[in-house]
């Protein structure tokens, strides 16, 4: 097999082709596609090959690696198109996409202006406030942010091996051949065993680099690779049938990227030795049409996400069969991606704005170069930080704005304008409080710290009212049980009871393994077993647990499972004497396409006619199982509180009830809408008490913020 530098193959252009069409595919039919995003895993191979065969064939032939030079190529061939969609995708956010998201697309805009996108998308990965927050238009710059660190990084390391090789003598792959191993083997492990089951393990560079580093050994052994054409046509194929394999068997929840990511990563490399032998499949994908694809793959990365994001905010685009959505999808990008390649990428690469490589005119190359950078860089940061910084202004401008202004509490009813029997009314020409702009903020902070941190084994009870109240109440479960935190605080300090609160998010409140990504999430026995031997030792006079339904979860065991997990966890608690009671789970609300809504941008759109913002009741409420719910209905000794007719009418569940905004996304709810549900929820606890309830009006807020 020739050691002869590699500067175009079309088997590789057409490997390009089927990696970026896997993941628009997939992006466009996840149902089918379940794991197209492997794709990305592909195209990191084939980076690290190519970079690192053209840096170590320059070493081998001048004995130094240029490092200017290489950036500033890398520089021409990347920022523009890079730059350009960011400008246009942010301002067709901000023209299109809801107000709720500006915020978040500024950062991640700038994030990736910087190629640091991936690391925001870690940190908000273990931000509990921020994990429902939908994908921007920039999101998918992730991978982008881990290919330009490796730019940076691995070309440095080849540097200090070329210099290394000249001292010693020894052959700059010998001593590359080091570093690379010890990329790859660290990275791996890092990926399978330190960060297995940890949500922001996706996106995390050193998960990803021996991704990046199976293509640079794949460069680095090259020359010695001498198998013949029959073994190279077999081997190639074993690796086509091995990337399309996991574009339909590997799935989002699997632990990802572990160990199952060697089979897309492997069989890329397999494609790669096929090296063009006639009846290779690289070789075939080669071919026209695929072979323009690939020419034009990082055009069309660059621009279909932002499409499909923004088409989704669009009536017009919504109500089309999703057929002619995904058609039209298609037809764009690869129109705008054509375009990009001949008036952006082409003159930036090799045209008119490129300056040259004659020698003469070198320094002109990479001093305008890294001129262009610096302008393009700092042109779509300056834009989105400006935008951030504006928008975050506005955010706390309302926060400070709902937290003083005060407004008569008939003005704001919540969940009493749907009271049974005395309905609140419902003054009209008012805002909904809380602002849709900071709705994903509307929780109290002070019961966010009784939420053991995800991956924590800490146990953080709060307790609330009076310590040596003459009744003693235990709220547990997951995020869904702290919703009602603010309302069982108002009642204990009320009835001076005492309220320990004992929840941690996305942990169900049963007897079964909890799993995220393919791996037991330990912290969840942990919390549960710590949980029994507080309240145990406690012995309240009532203990109330709910979970979110089943659409909330991916990783669960099976129903039938999961209801004889609660059945046995509950029933040890009766057995010890301790009353179990069960709150039915709030509505969760759909949104188009299969797909959820986001309550908060919805009622910001439709600031004037909030009733677009609903759900027929039985496709928010009964059509979503509720296994908490129907786990108390056959135990029969589990009591149930159902506060459902206080979410829905008897047909519809709103995004906003007596002039309160009722969720913060899809499936939470506001604690200002919580705050109105302590009435019912008191008059429920009672009764399981053995208490007389108070009136409604003694538990109604006596004021209530404004919106803005």
């Amino acid at each position: 097999m020739s050691s002869q530098l590699i500067t175009y193959r079309p088997d590789l252009q057409g490997l390009r082709a089927i990696s970026v069409l896997l993941v628009l595919l997939f992006h466009l039919m996840p149902d089918i596609f379940k794991g197209g995003f492997v794709g990305v895993d592909a195209f990191f191979v084939i980076s690290g090959f190519l970079i690192t065969s053209l840096i170590v064939r320059e070493v081998e032939a001048t004995g130094t690696l240029r490092l200017a030079e290489f950036w500033a190529r890398r520089m021409r061939r990347l920022l523009p198109v890079a730059t350009l969609v960011l400008f246009v995708a942010l301002f067709a956010a901000l023209a299109f996409v809801p107000a709720t998201d500006w915020i978040n697309t500024a950062s991640q805009t700038l994030a990736s202006a910087l190629y640091v996108q991936n690391w925001m998308l870690v940190a908000q990965a273990v931000d509990y406030m921020a994990r429902e927050s939908g994908a921007t238009v920039v999101q998918h710059y992730w991978s982008l942010s881990i290919e330009e660190q490796f730019y940076f990084v691995w070309p440095l390391v080849v540097a200090l091996c070329a210099y290394i090789a000249r001292k010693s003598g020894a052959a700059i792959r010998t001593v590359a051949a080091f570093p690379i191993a010890a990329i790859l083997v660290v990275s791996l492990i890092w990926s399978i065993v330190v960060l297995r089951g940890v949500p922001e393990a996706y996106f995390t560079t050193t998960t990803r680099a021996w991704e990046l580093a199976i293509g640079a050994t794949l460069a680095i052994y090259w020359p010695k690779i001498s198998w013949s054409a029959k073994t190279r046509v077999g081997i190639s194929w074993v690796g086509f049938a091995m990337l399309v394999t996991s574009a339909f068997v590997i799935r989002q929840g699997f632990n990802f990227p572990g160990w199952i990511a060697l089979l897309p990563t492997l069989g890329t490399a397999f494609l790669i030795l096929g090296n063009q032998t006639p009846k290779a499949a690289a070789t075939l994908l080669g071919k026209q049409p695929l072979r323009y694809i690939g020419d034009i793959s990082y055009a069309i990365y660059l621009w279909h996400w932002p499409l499909i994001v923004v088409a989704k905010q669009l009536p017009q685009m919504q109500a089309l069969p999703l057929w002619q959505f995904n058609l039209l999808i298609i037809a764009a990008t690869l129109t705008l991606s054509i375009i990009t390649k001949y008036l952006i990428e082409d003159p930036f690469r090799n045209g008119i704005l490129a300056f040259g490589l004659r020698r003469p005119r070198r320094a002109l190359f990479i001093g305008g170069s890294f001129a262009t950078a610096t302008v393009l860089i700092a042109s779509i940061s300056v834009v989105a930080a400006r935008t951030w910084l504006r928008e975050e202004k506005i955010a706390a401008d309302l926060k400070e704005k709902e937290r003083v202004a005060i407004y008569p509490k008939s003005e704001y009813p919540g969940a009493a304008a749907l009271d049974p029997k005395n309905p609140a009314p419902v003054p009209t020409g008012l805002r909904v409080i809380p602002n849709p702009l900071i709705a994903e903020h509307d929780m109290d902070g002070k019961h966010a710290h009784c939420m053991g941190l995800t991956g924590s084994f800490a146990i953080r009870p709060c307790e609330f009212g009076d310590r040596n109240g003459t009744k003693s109440i235990v709220l547990i479960g997951d995020s869904h049980a702290m919703q009602f935190g603010t309302a069982l605080e108002k009642i204990a300090k009320l009835h001076a009871w005492r309220l320990v609160v004992l929840t941690k998010p996305a942990c169900p409140f049963g007897d079964f393994p909890v799993f995220w990504e393919g791996y037991l999430r330990g912290e969840c026995e942990h919390w549960k077993k710590e949980s029994f031997k507080i309240i145990t030792a406690m012995k309240p006079d009532l203990m109330i647990t709910t979970t979110g339904r089943w659409a909330v979860y991916q990783q669960l065991p099976s129903k039938e499972r999961q209801m004889q997990g609660y059945r046995e966890l509950w029933q040890k608690y009766i057995d010890r004497g301790i009353r179990v009671a069960v709150i039915r789970d709030n509505p969760l609300m759909r949104g188009g396409r299969n797909s959820w809504m986001t309550p908060p941008a919805c009622v910001h759109r439709y600031s004037k006619q909030v009733d677009e913002c609903k759900n027929p009741r039985k496709t928010a409420l009964e059509d979503l199982k509720d296994l908490v719910f129907e786990t108390a209905q056959q135990m029969g000794n589990v009591p149930i509180i159902d506060l459902s007719n206080y979410f829905c009418t008897t047909t519809e569940c709103a995004a906003v009830v007596g002039n309160v905004l009722v969720y913060r996304d899809h499936h939470h709810i506001t604690d200002a809408y919580g705050k109105t549900l302590a009435p019912y929820l008191d008059k429920e606890v009672k009764k399981l008490i053995g208490l007389p309830p108070l009136p409604v009006a003694a538990l109604l807020p006596a004021s209530t913020p404004a919106g803005h």
